[in-house]
């Protein structure tokens, strides 16, 4: 009968003892956790949307020759999933337009903000309009929200 004692007085004696282990985890795991969340609220607000940079490029190496297909990448950095861009290509003939339907185009993980599209050329000179659709929540709260719906344009000339 003592050595039943004994054993219930020992496991109760070393289970205080991981308790308080535990909660000294807890205690600095919490400590982390809102360091580390002071880090990135003050990475969001500053860093990552202080500037917004935008650029379109070609990405195929067929000479821009009506019949041709264009292929590009417009650039909306910084890099959110949430957020979009229409996309539409105008031809210019002499004294007529021939839109294409707009697209909303979309950026894949891993592409840093590359939203690619591609439009076959039929005319000398043809236009692109580049539309961000912002729709994250991080977006909208900081500084790029200014740039949902304006138009980005820029023009194609076939050699």
């Amino acid at each position: 009968m003592k050595r039943i004692y004994f054993v219930a007085l020992l496991i109760l004696i070393t289970s205080c003892g991981n308790n308080s282990k535990l909660e000294n985890q807890i205690g600095e795991l919490q400590r982390q956790n809102d360091s580390l969340t002071e880090i990135l609220n003050e990475y969001q607000a500053k860093y990552v949307y202080e500037r917004v940079f935008v650029k379109h490029y070609k990405t195929n190496s067929e000479p821009n020759k009506i019949g041709n297909l264009y292929q590009g990448e417009f650039v909306f950095v910084p890099d959110v999933r949430n957020d979009k861009v229409e996309f539409k290509a105008e031809s210019i003939n002499d004294n007529t337009k021939h839109e294409l339907k707009s697209v909303i185009l979309k950026t894949e993980s891993g592409n840093y903000g590359a939203y690619p599209f591609e439009f076959t050329i039929k005319s000398d000179t043809s236009r692109v309009y580049f539309k961000p659709i912002i729709r994250d929540s991080l977006s909208s709260r900081n500084q790029n929200v200014g740039y949902d719906g304006t138009t980005i344009t820029d023009i194609i000339i076939a050699n």
